[in-house]
């Protein structure tokens, strides 16, 4: 982990969440160091065997302990009866922005005010 999240909201970018392992430690590792709500972003929502479960574990712990959890996944793969913590949205623009953020060690801070998704650049 780079830098300090405690009493921050975080946004989590991962390229795919397919059983959820690597996700669901990443939020527990911010969960102890002290952040606040914690949104997911990835290009491949995938969710398959029991990540669904376990992501949905994380959700009730979040409402039990006052804090929100959100995962936000592009349209490339659909979900029938997606949970309520889960959206589908065409966030591929905003992804590629986080990560070359990242690459170029630049801020992503604001990078969600700054671009916007229905836009040709």
């Amino acid at each position: 982990m780079i830098g300090n999240v405690r009493g921050k909201d975080v946004l989590l970018v991962d390229d795919m969440v397919d059983t959820g392992g690597s996700v669901i430690a990443a939020i527990e590792e911010l969960k102890n160091h002290g952040d606040n709500d914690i949104t997911v972003v990835c290009a491949h929502p995938l969710m398959n065997g029991e990540a669904r479960t376990k992501l949905d574990l994380i959700f009730q712990k979040a409402l039990e302990n006052n804090w929100k959890f959100q995962m936000v996944g592009t349209k490339v793969v659909e979900h029938l009866n997606p949970p309520t913590w889960y959206l589908s949205f065409p966030i591929e623009k905003l992804i590629a922005r986080v990560v070359e953020k990242i690459n170029s060690r630049g801020s992503v801070t604001k990078v969600q005010n700054n671009l916007s998704l229905n836009s040709n650049s």
